[in-house]
């Protein structure tokens, strides 16, 4: 009976450990770049909490079979709502990425290091 009850304790370790660390990868992971998405904008682009309507990260498991970045970081502005901005961290560096969605007016006021023709067409 001893020997059962550990061999269940066994494939039990077996089969939770796994889950674990993937779920403490994952938060890690959406924590080291939520913190430095969050100080990319309010220290170094100096917005304020109310400039920002949403940061969103997201795992892309297909991306990695891809070969593309695996997290998708994405930021709406609230002067910009139908806008979204797609940031990159990279050894803590943040880049921004590109953007999808459209203003009224075409303006893009939150791109960075993009020619001054393309932030206000």
């Amino acid at each position: 009976m001893k020997k059962r009850t550990l061999a269940s304790v066994i494939l039990l370790l077996i089969l939770t450990l796994p889950i674990g660390s993937y779920n403490a990868y994952m938060y890690a992971g959406e924590q080291t770049r939520y913190s430095a998405i969050s100080s990319h904008l309010l220290s170094e682009r100096g917005y304020n909490q109310e400039d920002i309507r949403s940061i969103n990260i997201e795992y892309c498991l297909s991306c990695v079979f891809l070969s593309y970045e695996p997290w998708i970081i994405t930021v709406v502005y609230e002067d910009e709502p139908e806008a979204i901005y797609y940031y990159h961290v990279s050894n803590g560096n943040v880049t921004q990425g590109g953007l999808s969605g459209s203003t009224p007016d075409e303006q893009y006021h939150h791109l960075e290091d993009a020619p001054a023709d393309i932030k206000k067409r």
